[in-house]
This record gives structure tokens, sequence and C-alpha cells, in this order.
């Protein structure tokens, strides 16, 4: 997870090598001890490279990650906030 700015250290995105993975849940919050190696595959995902941070939820959603080129109709978040 990459901070956007040095002023902005608890907004960041995802980073996964060169990819950017976005959030389809855009009201979760990011724990601080949560890192990239947490992510687990999502089993029964319509495409595979999407992923999941376990124990992250916002109300009853999941956070669910996708790479950002695989976005379609879908509403996703870019930044999220470490709390």
């Amino acid at each position: 997870m990459k901070p956007v700015n040095e002023h902005h250290p608890k907004t960041v995105a995802l980073m996964r090598g060169p990819l950017m993975y976005v959030s389809s849940n855009p009201w979760i919050k990011l724990p601080a001890s949560n890192e990239l190696e947490h992510l687990s595959p999502v089993p029964v995902a319509k495409n595979t490279d999407w992923f999941e941070l376990p124990g992250v939820r916002s109300t009853d959603a999941r956070a669910y990650f996708m790479p950002y080129y695989t976005v379609q109709d879908e509403s996703y978040t870019t930044y999220l906030e470490r709390l």
C-alpha cells in the first residue's frame, strides 16, 4: 500500500507490482496492520484477479479488490483510508 503523498500518509493506493488495484466498496477503512501479503483470491469471482482482505468489512460488505484495468460497469474507488 502506497501513501498518496507525504501530506496524506493514511490515504493509500493498493499496488501489487505494477498493477493498481481498486476497491469495489468505497466505504471501507483499512486497519493499519493489514498489508498486501494478506490478500486472498476470491474463490467465486467473475474474474480470477479479484482479491479480498480477510476481516475488512464495511457494514455487511466485504472488501474486494480488482485490477484497475478490469473495471467495466462496477463502482469503485482508487484511494482508501487507513485507520
